[in-house]
């Protein structure tokens, strides 16, 4: 390598650590765990929406390699990260800060949102992972690494808020998980290997050094579950939503998520104290 060429090298390093450095600067960031079928990518739906009706800009991220963010935002036509495989390769071999999760620039962002991005809401845009219909590629590293780097570099000048839905178990947390993330939503059923996972992301989050985690319980029939679901998790549970027919509807439809009016409220506020709270961690 020509003494040149690292020289550009530090001085594209020096102005991503100097444009990004501050905290303050960062986009709120929630993230949504549990096991599959407990109800994230529902919750995730109704809350980034919740935000956008309020005025907000959201960024959602379907982290998930099988995704359905889009449909419950009633989006039909989706875009894919993993869908350019070689765009994204190249990516990265030209990119160092996007395969070590660093900083990167806010027009890196906007043309890689330009490419792949769906506008939904009022103002507010969805990224998908996706997953490339191939046996010989099936870890999609390379996509998450990208996906990573644009989540921990998200910015507020761009977005007041980034929801990420992540795939089922603990794999994200073994793939770049630790990327300044200000409150993790664990969802849980009251079923024991749901509240089993939960209780053990707790342990999991200390090593990544995420602090803030906020308990979900979702799908109970009965006050006496969700008492008992409480009991067994051993931590306080921040926000409950019982089985409801029209969350089941919209899966089996494959539609838009749409609920009561009474819930929609409810959630709205949950995701407002959410936000607030986060803001003032972040300050």
């Amino acid at each position: 390598m020509k003494i040149d060429s690292i020289s550009l090298f530090k001085r594209l390093k020096q102005y991503i650590h100097d444009t990004f450095s501050t905290q303050n600067n960062s986009s709120v960031k929630f993230v949504f765990v549990g096991k599959g079928g407990v109800g994230k990518t529902t919750l995730c739906a109704l809350m980034a929406t919740a935000l956008d009706q309020e005025g907000y800009r959201v960024l959602a991220i379907d982290a998930n390699p099988d995704a359905h963010l889009a449909q419950s935002f009633g989006i039909k036509n989706s875009r894919y990260l993993a869908d350019e495989y070689f765009f994204m390769h190249a990516i990265v071999d030209g990119h160092d800060c996007v395969s070590n999760h660093v900083l990167i620039p806010n027009d890196f962002i906007d043309n890689i949102i330009q490419r792949f991005g769906m506008s939904w809401g009022k103002q507010s845009d969805l990224l998908s992972l996706g997953w490339r219909k191939s046996s010989t590629d099936s870890s999609l590293l390379t996509e998450k690494n990208i996906l990573w780097s644009i989540i921990r570099s998200a910015s507020k000048e761009k977005y007041d808020v980034v929801l990420i839905d992540t795939e089922a178990g603990f794999e994200s947390f073994r793939q770049g998980f630790n990327i300044d993330i200000d409150i993790l939503v664990t969802m849980t059923q009251p079923t024991h290997r749901s509240i089993e996972m939960a209780r053990n992301v707790k342990f999991l989050t200390q090593s990544v050094g995420i602090e803030h985690i906020v308990h979900v319980l979702s799908s109970y029939q009965s006050e006496l579950e969700a008492t008992n679901a409480e009991e067994k998790l051993g931590e306080n549970i921040a926000f409950k939503i019982p089985y409801l027919e029209s969350i089941r509807q919209s899966s089996l439809d494959g539609t838009i998520v749409s609920i009561e009016p009474l819930w929609q409220e409810s959630i709205k506020e949950f995701a407002l104290g959410l936000y607030e709270n986060a803001v003032k961690k972040v300050a």
